[in-house]
């Protein structure tokens, strides 16, 4: 004899086919497994990627404060640049401030290094983008730096094509 529930339909034996079996776990778990270990890789290579495309638009940013900053308060500006220790940071020019003020240091990631390509009008004690208050910028200032991941990937930082600020580019590492 058939049994029915109440509905009229014919009553199956539920808690059979309620959990999964044990295979189907097993099978699960397997794909998540690869999944992560397809995933993962990628992941960290898009988070150190982050870090060397952070610091390139922080030094960016900071260029162009600079420049506000010279052109709204009409004081000549200098962002310098320490290589030995990787740190920059920006002042009012030496030429100008009573005060040497440091102003807020930059430390450049660890797990990136930051140079410059030297001009032959600069003083090699003392690298640095001037900022004119008239917004220009200054004869003998670093027109060319790089960050970048060593043995890796590069990104340049160079005065756009009107010489009237900087922009971020990214070029294959040269050896």
């Amino acid at each position: 004899m058939k049994t029915t529930s109440p509905t009229g339909r014919p009553a199956t034996d539920r808690g059979a086919r309620r959990a999964f079996t044990l295979i189907e776990l097993i099978v699960v778990m397997a794909l998540l497994v690869v999944i992560a270990g397809v995933v993962t890789p990628r992941m960290a290579g898009f988070f150190k990627g982050r870090k060397l495309d952070d610091e390139a638009y922080r030094l960016v940013a900071l260029t162009q404060h600079a420049q506000n900053r010279a052109t709204s308060e009409g004081v000549p500006m200098s962002l310098w640049i320490d290589t030995d220790n990787q740190i920059y940071g920006l002042r009012e020019a030496a030429t100008f401030a009573l005060t040497q003020e440091t102003g807020r240091v930059y430390r450049v990631n660890q797990a990136l290094q930051l140079d410059y390509q030297d001009n032959a009008t600069l003083e090699p004690t003392r690298p640095e983008i001037f900022f004119h208050p008239d917004g220009g910028i200054g004869e003998g200032s670093i027109t060319n730096l790089w960050i970048e991941r060593p043995n890796d990937e590069r990104l340049w930082i160079g005065l756009t094509t009107n010489r009237l600020s900087f922009e971020i580019t990214r070029k294959e590492k040269l050896n």
